[in-house]
């Protein structure tokens, strides 16, 4: 099949949402051509990550705005009314590459978000939206916990969710999609009913080839424990309830890779709680060297309080470690995979989530996961078969519809 992907984040170079679009358009151009839409910021990276590549090779047009579109840096690429115009642009782009290609399938890959715009359906080609999520909270009585800021953030996203889901632009989009692929039950719930028969759950978490031959926990001779917190620090992702966990886990270390908008209000917490000797942050580091850190870890933690799918916890598990995490979204999907190992914390009040990752770090087994049915059940190969069903089933929708 032709295909055509916006994936408005796709790098090699990274994980999360950059990565994952990465591993998905080079398991899409297995078995058929494939044409990406995505942002010329990545283009020295992305044609050095394809050179020599003689088989499956995506082929990449890169689209952005104009300088004076982005308001002199106010809207940076983090940010939705930048990717909301970048849509508009890869419309444009998508409408002239169709006219002159033909294509049978477009595919929106990322954002992920199923409440973000994805403008580049075609009229006569079926269109696949996701995987997609997004429709998570944090539940309101947690709040409190994220401090001023952070409760302010959801509160407004909670009304973005609203606005959004009766946006006509958002619903002719839900509408347009022959196959809706939801990264958890929560987004497919949340998607009106009428578009629900079209969905199908699917993660698009993926195992990154340079992962393989890490594989495998390295032993360390000192006895001592230690936990592994990684990714972008933001107060809906719990980290604030790991460091309090630590102040009853005496023999544990903590150590929180990454850095982010929270980053003072957790060294603030250290210090209040005196784990400064026990909690260590490492605000830059290589995704190479993360994997390392977590292959001579004990346990990663994963305490956020909505997420549809943490890529860093598959990655732990790929590399024999074993994750807690709490109970909702993506955790509690990915705990369902054979050869997986996760301890699962209810998602409660604050104290008792602080008590439940403090007694799961406390008896904390040896247990751990599967990396071989972890790296098959993960695999680029996987993708592309999985990748190959609903490419057919969204044209075989397509052509009943017409």
């Amino acid at each position: 099949m032709k295909v055509l992907i916006s994936a408005y984040a796709c790098d090699p170079r990274f994980g999360s949402e950059p990565g994952i679009g990465w591993a998905w358009v080079n398991a899409a151009a297995v078995g058929n051509e494939v044409w990406v839409l995505t942002r010329p910021h990545v283009a020295e990276v992305v044609e050095e990550a394809l050179r020599g590549k003689t088989e499956a090779v995506p082929r990449f047009v890169y689209v952005d705005l104009p300088r004076w579109a982005k308001l002199g840096g106010l809207l940076g690429r983090r940010y939705r009314t930048y990717y909301t115009l970048w849509q508009l642009a890869a419309a444009r782009r998508a409408r002239a590459l169709h006219a002159e290609v033909g294509f049978d399938v477009v595919h929106h890959l990322t954002w992920a978000n199923g409440w973000y715009p994805a403008l580049t359906f075609q009229k006569d080609a079926a269109f696949v939206l996701g995987p997609v999520g997004g429709a998570l909270k944090v539940p309101v009585h947690l709040l409190p916990s994220l401090g001023p800021r952070g409760a302010c953030k959801e509160v407004a996203r909670r009304i973005g969710q609203l606005v959004a889901h009766i946006n006509p632009v958002i619903r002719a989009v839900w509408r347009r999609a022959d196959v809706i692929v939801v990264l958890e039950k929560s987004t497919l719930y949340a998607l009106p009913r009428r578009y629900r028969r079209k969905a199908v759950v699917r993660h698009n978490l993926t195992i990154p080839e340079k992962l393989r031959a890490a594989i495998g926990v390295a032993k360390r001779e000192d006895g001592s424990h230690i936990a592994v917190l990684a990714g972008r620090l933001l107060p809906w992702k719990g980290e604030h309830l790991a460091i309090r966990a630590l102040a009853t886990a005496p023999e544990w270390r903590l150590k929180v890779v990454g850095s982010g908008p929270d980053l003072s209000r957790l060294r603030a917490l250290t210090e209040k709680l005196e784990l400064n000797s026990r909690v260590e942050f490492v605000t830059r580091v290589s995704q190479h060297d993360l994997w390392e850190m977590m292959r001579t870890a004990d346990v990663l933690l994963v305490p956020s309080l909505r997420d549809d799918g943490p890529t860093v916890s598959i990655e732990a598990q790929a590399l024999g470690l074993p994750v807690i995490a709490l109970d909702q979204g993506g955790p509690a999907e990915l705990a369902k995979a054979a050869g997986s190992s996760f301890v699962l914390v209810p998602l409660t009040t604050t104290k008792q989530i602080v008590s439940g990752l403090s007694n799961a770090l406390l008896s904390l087994g040896t247990a751990r996961p599967e990396p071989e049915s972890i790296t098959e059940a993960y695999g680029v190969e996987r993708v592309s078969r999985d990748l190959a069903t609903i490419y057919s089933t969204a044209v075989r929708n397509s052509t009943d519809e017409n």
